[in-house]
């Protein structure tokens, strides 16, 4: 890689980081982005879902249950203690926690203990203990051997209704697969759609920054200037580039973000996307689509680094080629 490439290299990265500070500037506006709370809520929660599935366990191994064990509340103190610690010598029994009707507060959130409030209205002569296992798969052993212990009148596992059972992806059917991609591409429109005024900054700090940029400035990005190189015509160095030229470079060049190579392509796909497509077709027309942009984006770059005249795709669809400005100074 010769010594202009190498430059334009470090011009660019140079030219990235004002870009990003710029548009990170925009963002923190609110008055850009009306959406700004959604787009922030719906992220989160798109995040958080995503990162259950990738972590869920697939062998069910160290899940955490509840059990709660109801039993006579006549019975005596000793005779309490004595159930208490016959239940904590369960294999996997890690806590208990006795509740009667007396301990339980008037603003009690928990949804455990609320249950056990609500069986206590029906059932006025018991008190509770409430087990926490560390192994949900070993859950109905333990109900069998509690149930030979004296004093105990019932035992109800605990599951959270309002809670979503996460499948492993790796495990999940092809059905489930696709409710899946359905799901996520649900969210992840939701997503788009609230953040379209943060993907118009990014596109507005490209253009303007990439085109009038250099085209008021002899050809050169802040970037292009401090490591002195400037875009010329192909055709004619002499010649002026372009406002046409400059804007066809910047929609095209390959900008550095979410740990992928895009470009101004990108931005809009994600702009128009969320608001003609949903769930699987979002999903699938998204994914494929900025696939294809970053593909070309590093073949841009490739090109870029390898060929001897160091076009790249967005050089050669502008016309024009980035050279040394050191043998053609003008700004004596």
């Amino acid at each position: 890689m010769n010594n202009v490439k190498i430059r334009r290299f470090t011009a660019y990265c140079l030219d990235l980081i004002i870009v990003t500070l710029i548009a990170t500037g925009l963002f923190q506006i609110k008055a850009l982005h009306p959406n700004a709370d959604k787009y922030e809520s719906t992220y989160k929660e798109y995040s958080e879902y995503v990162n259950k599935v990738m972590g869920a366990n697939s062998d069910e191994e160290k899940e955490e249950a509840a059990l709660i064990v109801y039993f006579d509340n006549s019975i005596s103190e000793d005779d309490t203690k004595t159930l208490e610690d016959k239940l904590n010598e369960f294999d996997n029994v890690t806590d208990t926690k006795l509740v009667t009707k007396d301990n339980i507060s008037e603003d009690e959130e928990d949804k455990v203990i609320l249950l056990v409030k609500d069986y206590f209205e029906e059932n006025a002569d018991l008190n509770a203990y409430i087990l926490s296992i560390n192994d949900s798969t070993k859950i109905d052993d333990i109900i069998k051997d509690i149930k030979k212990l004296d004093n105990v009148k019932d035992t109800i596992k605990y599951t959270d209704e309002d809670e979503e059972k996460i499948t492993p992806l790796e495990d999940m059917t092809t059905k489930e697969r696709k409710a899946y991609i359905a799901k996520t591409g649900a969210m992840l429109r939701d997503v788009d759609f609230y953040g379209i005024s943060y993907n118009v900054c990014w596109i507005a700090v490209i253009i303007l920054y990439f085109t009038l940029f250099p085209y008021f400035n002899k050809g050169m990005t802040i970037g292009k200037r401090v490591v002195r190189l400037k875009v010329v015509r192909s055709d004619d160095e002499n010649k002026k580039v372009k406002l046409w030229q400059h804007f066809v470079k910047a929609i095209i060049c390959p900008i550095y973000t979410t740990g992928a190579l895009s470009n101004c392509f990108t931005f809009i796909v994600m702009i128009i996307t969320p608001l003609v497509l949903d769930g699987a077709n979002f999903a699938y027309a998204t994914t494929y689509i900025n696939l294809a942009i970053s593909l070309l984006c590093y073949i841009d770059v490739f090109m870029i680094a390898f060929r001897k005249d160091g076009l790249g795709i967005s050089d050669k669809l502008a016309k024009v080629k980035v050279i040394d400005y050191v043998r053609n100074q003008e700004d004596n």
